[in-house]
């Protein structure tokens, strides 16, 4: 049988894709799988990683061995806009749960929309990634992909973006002690900063100017005047 060369991979084909890269099985490997060319599986592999540049990337803020509450950090590098969202006894089913929670908030179109790829860390909480990609209805509602191996690259803005977290919640921070609401303003007012490296725009502008304010809303995210923007310890 000849090499295929092939054109874009649909839905289905870059799925298996990225399913053997988080295997660990390299270009060459998976062009005889597909019988194609390895020039033109290095090309998808690349297209689908650069299409992953603006999409949400998460990260957990690291926790005091005191608090059972630990953050999950939603961010979009590119606009430097991030959510947060307090999960207890960090399991599976807790990541899990959130994804509903906010499925049913955004509605399943508005969850596409705004989730349509997740890249992050190789955890035990993300094993069951099928369970996170598809709703319990059974539909197919985001891809979650993987970082590299020792790309530190590839997360490199979202740990710039906990590190600048920090003024907010200190290493010693009891996280417990925060409410989702105090989270949801935490993220309000960290989003409606301007920044120079998006030309003095604030996060929350550029993401309502793609994804609209409804969706904001729908997120319980609000504009803060950059005046009255606080980056400090909600609890001390």
């Amino acid at each position: 049988m000849g090499v295929n060369q092939g054109k874009q991979f649909n839905y289905e084909k870059r799925s298996t894709l990225e399913n053997l890269l988080n295997q660990g099985k390299g270009a060459k490997e998976i062009a005889g799988i597909f019988l194609m060319d390895p020039t033109s599986i290095a090309r998808e592999i690349k297209r689908n990683r650069e299409a992953l540049a603006s999409m949400f990337r998460w990260i957990f803020l690291g926790k005091p061995h005191q608090s059972r509450q630990e953050l999950l950090v939603l961010g979009i590098p590119d606009l430097s806009f991030i959510l947060l969202y307090g999960c207890q006894d960090t399991i599976q089913a807790t990541v899990i749960s959130l994804f509903g929670d906010l499925e049913r908030r955004l509605g399943i179109e508005g969850f596409k929309t705004l989730f349509p790829a997740i890249l992050t860390d190789r955890d035990v909480k993300f094993d069951d990634f099928l369970s996170l990609e598809i709703d319990g209805n059974g539909e197919k509602r985001t891809h979650i992909f993987f970082c590299d191996p020792g790309a530190s690259n590839q997360k490199a803005v979202v740990e710039n973006l906990n590190s600048q977290l920090r003024a907010m919640f200190p290493k010693k921070a009891i996280l417990d002690a925060y409410t989702q609401e105090e989270l949801d303003e935490a993220s309000s007012h960290f989003n409606s900063r301007f920044l120079s490296s998006i030309d003095d725009r604030t996060p929350i502008d550029l993401f309502a100017s793609i994804f609209g304010k409804e969706m904001l809303e729908r997120l319980h995210i609000k504009s803060i005047d950059p005046k009255e923007v606080k980056l400090k310890p909600i609890h001390r």
